[in-house]
């Protein structure tokens, strides 16, 4: 998987249904996005129902992004996000589609590895 920018048009409509998709369900509606200090596309659910809200977000990124890797967080109060965008303010794309990094699958995302087996392979 390329771990570099993500600005191929498909990786774009990847992005905003994967958007799209998140805004349709009441779980994950409520959310910000934006990137985080590596330039890693981030979501900030703002949610009382994690578990709820993970379903939904997973549900969503296996149909429409699994090829894409991103990264959520929940109330986050540490500023993840330099500059979060209303996730309904970018239903139909963002220069922070163009903008973003994948990340290398680390550690701290083994669940991300666990969605695609591909992200188990080192380059």
């Amino acid at each position: 998987m390329n771990t570099g920018r993500a600005s191929s048009s498909a990786d774009q409509n990847r992005y905003i249904n994967f958007v799209r998709c998140l805004a349709s369900h009441e779980e994950t509606a409520n959310c910000t996005v934006g990137l985080d200090l590596n330039e890693v596309l981030t979501f900030n659910f703002i949610t009382s129902e994690e578990s709820k809200t993970t379903a939904v977000f997973f549900r969503c990124y296996k149909r429409h992004a699994n090829t894409i890797l991103t990264c959520h967080v929940f109330n986050d109060q540490r500023g993840t996000i330099l500059e979060p965008v209303p996730l309904f303010h970018v239903i139909d794309g963002h220069p922070m589609f163009d903008e973003c990094v994948r990340p290398k699958p680390i550690d701290k995302y083994p669940l991300m590895r666990n969605l695609d087996p591909s992200l188990n392979d080192d380059p």
